[in-house]
């Protein structure tokens, strides 16, 4: 049988592209109301969004009702924009056949980790710049998409796509803000001591949560997206977002017990 592959839920793409990426028709916000009622406020925080103003976007989603999902979503979305991160970039490179993607050793193991930390480039010191506040963004994301479980199949796919994001950050964390290229040249001893005393630590002043725990809190989300992915398919189908995330958390060690240990993470960044 010819093992088909799928994107993802056509949905999902263009909800994410909508709001995300500032793709489509530029004039896709040209004539939004200019009233004050939510709707139209609504209308404004999505315009921000998509030209990339996303402290605009979120000063004005903020102040609509938390308990809508949708004002949710987008204010999660302007929280990952300004995190800087580019979800049709990643959609885009993580859905293609792993025939046309070839990693820094050759191989399309690590796809995911590697794309993802790649995005965010590194200073003159090898290091993700802005990273405290990029975590802190993609976990402001992720605590407005997890509020209500999450039960739609946009906000579970967003979820697990910014759970991905901030794998690598919390990793990169763990490793004093190393970006990829600082972690490829790291030491075993280094990382093994790295990890050991940052694992434990809290991810922020202002957040008592362990970096160890909320590594592995948004790991679930991956899990928990990929499932969804999966969900309705048919015997010897597949998804190519779901393939992906299911290899991140297998080369993690994720599946194994539904978390990862620091001998696990260990062990995965030395064979970076």
């Amino acid at each position: 049988m010819i093992r088909q592959r799928q994107l993802s839920f056509p949905a999902v793409l263009l909800f994410i592209c909508l709001t995300l990426s500032g793709c489509g028709d530029s004039n896709v916000f040209s004539s939004l109301a200019d009233d004050d009622t939510p709707a139209a406020r609504l209308d404004q925080g999505l315009a921000a969004i998509n030209a990339g103003d996303y402290e605009t976007a979120i000063a004005t989603l903020e102040g609509l009702d938390q308990d809508d999902p949708a004002v949710r979503r987008y204010l999660a979305s302007a929280y990952a924009g300004r995190a800087g991160f580019d979800a049709i970039e990643l959609i885009d490179i993580l859905s293609r056949d792993d025939a046309d993607y070839s990693g820094s050793d050759g191989s399309a193991q690590q796809k995911m980790f590697d794309t993802l930390a790649a995005m965010f480039g590194a200073d003159a010191e090898g290091k993700i710049p802005e990273l405290a506040g990029r975590i802190t963004d993609l976990g402001n994301a992720l605590a407005l998409l997890t509020d209500d479980g999450h039960a739609d199949e946009e906000g579970r796919f967003q979820a697990g796509l910014y759970g991905s994001v901030q794998t690598v950050l919390l990793t990169a964390d763990l490793l004093d803000g190393a970006g990829i290229d600082r972690i490829k040249n790291l030491s075993d001893t280094e990382i093994s001591d790295l990890v050991a005393a940052n694992f434990d630590r809290p991810v922020s002043a202002g957040d008592a949560t362990p970096k160890g725990e909320a590594l592995n809190a948004s790991l679930l989300l991956v899990a928990d997206a990929s499932a969804g992915l999966k969900l309705g398919l048919e015997p010897g189908d597949s998804n190519d977002m779901a393939d992906e995330m299911d290899e991140l958390l297998n080369e993690l060690g994720y599946d194994d017990d539904g978390r990862v240990d620091q001998t696990e993470l260990i062990d995965y960044l030395r064979n970076l």
